[in-house]
């Protein structure tokens, strides 16, 4: 690729004039087209009047969903060999958008068809990012449990409680192939949820601390579901490792999440006008989606200024929302609108993903060495974030080039 700006993923100035090489699945050298010579016989890519940058990562979508008008029941009656192909069609919707990693934050009520599409993904079988793959642990009356009908057949531990129970629940999840573990700190109750108080906090501290404990026992990392402060305390005090929604913050809280180094990935797309739930959704979801938009944003602009760490997922559920697979990078647009300075919008969505995903090592950046994962788009993002929505020229995953628009 010659000729194009190059944003490496992170705080650092673009450089303009750029020339990236990728000799098989790796960026062989990297530099201004003044210092990097192009061998013989290369494929050369004109870049001029586009943006090189990392491919994105999301750290919190759904791919196993399908959208329709009746939620629950649709997701309940579908065959999970069903959502697993459509996964498949998001998981080209989502390559498509620029997006070479994504966090699965499970489907509910059915789980295993990310394992699946993510081992397709890996052998080639499908075209889609680099996947990976929470499972579901919770308690009996959570959030995902209550939501269920009383009379539903609940799948054998579908729900546990208490330490031993949860570090059980925990090792079978991770020996079924999932790589992170999700669970919920609040939410639960059927009716009247837009009064707070009724929001449940979920897990006691100790059973909240087993499920961390024993994931981290396996090599493997916690993301917690949290929207009310006492929720967002006791994920911070357990131990999590990422923070999903996260809000409301407050100085305390924000305090203890940058001393622990927690991540929050705070979902504002699907608050956003844009992403507000479907007119056909239940009323009082929609009612308060909308009511907590304007405390939603500000916490997020706190954490921010105060200097939490921040990445990007776009908790894209379509029998929920409009925001649909395919419109991740909407997600970048938004959080600039929100305050948040472009640069950082991308480091959020590149560096500080590998980051929590830890591969950091290997993609997140663009650097000598690193896996070439590239996706190119016409005109500047630092001066217009849109464009990453609007302009995908070009989609490279591992030097294959997945995705191309221009031919």
């Amino acid at each position: 690729m010659v000729g194009g700006t190059l944003i490496h993923g992170t705080v650092t100035e673009p450089l303009k004039n750029s020339v990236v090489l990728i000799n098989g699945g790796t960026i062989a050298e990297i530099g201004s087209a003044n210092h990097v010579a192009i061998p013989e016989g290369a494929k050369v890519i004109d870049t001029t009047n586009m943006t090189v940058m990392p491919g994105l990562i999301d750290l919190h979508t759904h791919l196993c969903s399908i959208p329709n008008s009746n939620f629950l029941p649709d997701q309940l009656e579908t065959p999970e060999t069903y959502l697993a192909m459509w996964g498949v069609y998001h998981a080209q919707l989502t390559l498509k958008a620029g997006f070479t990693t994504v966090r699965d934050a499970f489907s509910y009520y059915r789980q295993t068809g990310i394992i699946s599409l993510r081992k397709a993904t890996e052998m080639g079988l499908v075209k889609g990012p680099r996947i990976f793959a929470a499972g579901y642990v919770g308690m009996t009356g959570s959030i995902v449990d209550m939501r269920l009908p009383p009379d539903f057949n609940r799948p054998y531990g579908y729900a546990a409680d208490g330490p031993w129970e949860l570090r059980k629940r925990t090792r079978e999840i991770l020996r079924d192939g999932f790589d992170w573990i999700k669970t919920f700190t609040s939410g639960g109750r059927r009716r009247n949820e837009l009064e707070e108080a009724v929001w449940n906090l979920n897990h006691t501290p100790e059973e909240l601390k087993a499920i961390i404990d024993e994931a981290h026992n396996f090599s493997a990392k916690v993301m917690i579901h949290a929207t009310t402060r006492e929720a967002i305390s006791l994920a911070i005090e357990a131990g999590a490792d990422t923070i999903e929604h996260g809000w409301p913050l407050d100085g305390e809280l924000i305090d203890l999440m940058i001393k622990k180094g927690i991540v929050l990935v705070p979902t504002l797309s699907p608050a956003s006008p844009r992403g507000f739930l479907r007119e056909d959704a239940p009323p009082e979801y929609k009612k308060l989606s909308q009511a907590r938009f304007e405390g939603r944003m500000k916490s997020f602009r706190r954490a921010y200024e105060a200097g939490v760490k921040i990445a990007t997922g776009s908790d894209i559920y379509p029998p929920m929302s409009t925001h649909k697979h395919g419109e991740n990078a909407f997600e970048l647009t938004f959080m600039v609108q929100q305050g948040m300075k472009p640069i950082d919008a991308i480091v959020a969505a590149t560096l500080r993903g590998a980051e929590v995903l830890g591969i950091d090592s290997t993609v997140g950046t663009l650097q000598q060495g690193k896996r070439a994962d590239v996706l190119v788009v016409r005109g500047n993002p630092l001066e217009k974030m849109e464009c990453i929505e609007e302009n995908v020229c070009y989609v490279f995953k591992e030097g294959r080039l997945a995705v191309d628009n221009l031919h």
